[in-house]
């Protein structure tokens, strides 16, 4: 085997170590990314459901202290403390759909990341595989251009 087909063959085995290691990065860049996905999502709900509950005690709280300082005053029942008792209802409930809000924005800015790692990786294997080619046809031109054994034995 001549020099050249050495040369040929270690620039071909380069490349295709190259895509190997490309394609394994990848793989497990992208499971990691679905994983650190899935686990964020969780998060988002729970810290959700944990403001959630803490927003339901808290407007309980609130509406059992004005009940008790109008009955303190001697205010008992009553439009005023229905009055109040609404008001805080609609604050509590308005404070729950901006926390919804933000947290369907947490989920689907969560979801784009982990799509745009998946992408990233994808395009990796791509980028490695396209360089795989070219050194194929680079390796393919120079073993083409090179003399042939009996040209340069004559």
């Amino acid at each position: 085997m001549s020099s050249a087909w050495v040369v040929a063959a270690s620039q071909l085995a380069g490349a295709a170590l190259d895509l190997f290691s490309t394609r394994t990065r990848a793989k497990s860049q992208k499971t990691m990314a679905g994983a650190i996905g899935r686990v964020e999502r969780s998060q988002i709900a729970l810290s959700s459901y944990l403001d959630s509950q803490q927003r339901i005690r808290q407007t309980g709280s609130l509406i059992s202290a004005q009940r008790a300082g109008l009955a303190a005053s001697g205010v008992a029942g009553g439009r005023t403390s229905r009055l109040l008792e609404a008001q805080a209802r609609m604050a509590a409930s308005r404070e729950q759909f901006q926390a919804d809000a933000s947290a369907i924005y947490q989920r689907g800015a969560s979801r784009l990341r982990e799509q745009q790692q998946r992408a990233a990786a994808s395009e990796a294997v791509t980028r490695s595989t396209v360089n795989l080619f070219q050194t194929g046809l680079d390796t393919a031109s120079w073993l083409i251009s090179q003399p042939k054994k009996e040209e340069t034995d004559g």
